[in-house]
């Protein structure tokens, strides 16, 4: 009772549509519509976001400002009270040691 031979499973064929390996004398592989469109959609988008950093830019040097100027906004109503609490207040110091003196001894 001896098993027969199983033979090995043929290759597998490349999907349609997918790109098959380049040739061995090194000639290049042509590109898909696909990859060609993938591939403009790419430039396109570098170069919007190029333009977009150089309008920014400009408009930077418009107002006057150097790219490593930092802007700050004052708040006209502050979303915390600032003002100190009822009955407290704040001592320098030479104050406050002096303070200290007095009611230590």
């Amino acid at each position: 009772s001896e098993a027969a031979p199983v033979d090995p499973a043929p290759a597998a064929a490349p999907a349609a549509g997918a790109e098959t390996p380049a040739p061995a004398d090194g000639a290049p592989v042509e590109k898909t519509e696909k990859q060609l469109k993938r591939e403009a959609e790419k430039k396109a988008k570098k170069a919007a976001e190029a333009a977009k950093k150089a309008a920014k830019l400009e408009a930077r040097q418009v107002r006057g400002q150097s790219s490593n100027t930092v802007t700050v906004g004052v708040v006209p109503n502050p979303p915390v009270e600032l003002e100190p609490a009822s009955g407290t207040r704040d001592f320098y110091p030479d104050e406050m040691r002096l303070q200290r003196w007095l009611y230590d001894h």
